[in-house]
């Protein structure tokens, strides 16, 4: 997924795109351990990053299931409401990266679910990032759909032949 979104945000920019780009402000630490009291400090690395009209823009790519929680309170709320995941995926997000910790940069957490959903900000960037002239802008949102459809879809359907047909053991 990362690699389409790079090639299809410099395809619409007309420019190649960084990928996998290490912001340190948005650097954090995780919780202290016994090996690191302080905490790890793990890097920012950001999945695709480029200049948008003027400032530096980073998209962060996840995919998502409502499964991914043992509490059986978020899993019920998930099961509930269509994009329950795919919004708590994007609240983590902006918890990681608070836009706070680096105001001349943006960050858009490009978030689907695993059957397909995407998230509010998903949508809103490949809206921003389609053409404006309205001949053009319908087939190329329907393409840009269609190809993430594509590549999640194939993706499951290849996590669900690893899980049924393990490799033999050497």
């Amino acid at each position: 997924m990362r690699d389409w979104l790079a090639w299809l945000v410099g395809d619409a920019l007309g420019e190649p795109v960084g990928t996998e780009q290490v912001v340190p402000k948005w650097n954090y630490r995780k919780k202290p351990t016994v090996e690191h009291p302080e905490g790890k400090l793990v890097e920012a690395q950001l999945d695709v990053s480029f200049p948008w009209y003027g400032v530096r823009t980073h998209v962060d790519v996840a995919i998502t299931t409502a499964a991914t929680s043992a509490r059986g309170d978020v899993l019920s709320a998930r099961a509930r409401e269509d994009g329950h995941a795919a919004r708590a995926k994007v609240i983590d997000k902006l918890r990681t990266y608070p836009p706070d910790k680096n105001p001349g940069e943006t960050l858009v957490p490009f978030v689907f679910e695993a059957l397909g959903r995407p998230s509010e900000e998903a949508v809103a960037f490949l809206r921003a990032l389609a053409p404006t002239d309205p001949r053009h802008r319908a087939v190329w949102l329907s393409r840009a759909w269609t190809q993430a459809s594509n590549i999640i879809q194939t993706r499951l359907a290849e996590l669900y032949l690893s899980a049924e047909l393990p490799r033999p053991p050497r």
